[in-house]
């Protein structure tokens, strides 16, 4: 990418970034995998959202497994990590900037994706 100028999101997750030098604007789609067997047991609900960066988390599920939860820019970049179980509420402290952000939740079943807003 040349000089990468703004970026934005829709509501279907896809992530567009408007490249200056090249008059270009990329989409990026977003892909979530599930497996089938926990498609229906496992939840993610996040609260407040949007929020000033401290929010909660919660990762409803069959049976307690541990997590690895990434706060991730709308570039790619990783955040922050935080690591958990599921079926507790996690509270989230983030001192990250105001802006978009995914929260992925990483457990032994498969990938979980929410859009986060944080507003200063």
């Amino acid at each position: 990418m040349k000089n990468p100028l703004g970026v934005a999101t829709d509501r279907s997750g896809s992530i567009f970034i408007a490249e200056f030098a090249n008059h270009t604007i990329r989409k990026i789609q977003t892909t979530v995998f599930v497996d089938d067997q926990y498609i229906s047991e496992t939840v993610m609900e996040e609260y407040p959202n949007p929020s000033g960066g401290q929010f909660f988390v919660e990762i409803k599920g069959a049976e307690t497994m541990p997590l690895v939860l990434n706060l991730m820019s709308m570039t790619g970049e990783k955040v922050h990590e935080f690591t958990a179980n599921t079926n507790k509420i996690i509270e989230i402290h983030a001192d990250v900037p105001t802006g978009c952000y995914n929260l992925l939740s990483r457990t032994p079943t498969g990938l979980l994706s929410k859009k986060i807003e944080i507003i200063h």
